[in-house]
């Protein structure tokens, strides 16, 4: 398995691999991380 470069960089990567392997998330991401948002852009249309 080849990790991709920015993996650690990655808060929507890091949160559920915190869950199956902690051990493998550096120390700290939590509060070194921004955020994840997500903005509406406007109305959905179909």
């Amino acid at each position: 398995l080849v990790p991709h470069p920015r993996t650690f960089e990655r808060r929507f990567v890091l949160t559920p691999l915190e869950e199956v392997a902690p051990e493998r998330c550096p120390d700290g991401w939590r509060d070194a991380l921004p955020p994840d948002e997500v903005t509406p852009r406007g109305q959905l249309r179909r």
